[in-house]
């Protein structure tokens, strides 16, 4: 019996109602909690309307300005433990694009959480 996939299967999510971005969809989906998909595409699409008015009130504008800079939250190294002859190192690696697009929504996620004037709910 084999311990690993053939191939690695992603799933196709598709892309959003109103700004046609996978990007934007997969988001909403990690923001999702408990399957309320409605309150998650609520907060997403009203901080993009937030930084929509911040911008001009231009919706191309506002998803281009959150594309570079969850582009920038991209790590492209991280260290990994490796041990060699009974030592432990810590040894940079390249991210792969799928980890570090979790990586960043994760860290974006938490750092929003973490915000004082924020409420979130977690169990």
């Amino acid at each position: 019996m084999p311990r690993r996939k053939k191939s690695e299967f992603t799933r196709e999510i598709g892309v959003d109602p109103i700004y046609g971005s996978e990007l934007i969809q997969k988001f909403i989906n990690v923001v999702m909690w408990r399957g309320k998909k409605n309150a998650a595409r609520k907060i997403v699409y009203d901080a993009l309307d937030i930084l929509a008015k911040k911008s001009s009130g231009d919706k191309d504008k506002a998803l281009a300005y959150f594309n570079e800079a969850f582009r920038q939250l991209v790590p492209s190294v991280e260290v990994r433990s490796r041990r060699v002859g009974g030592s432990v190192y810590q040894i940079p690696r390249e991210v792969a694009h799928k980890r570090g697009r979790s990586l960043a929504m994760r860290w974006l996620l938490t750092a929003a959480s973490a915000r004082p004037d924020k409420q979130w709910v977690s169990d």
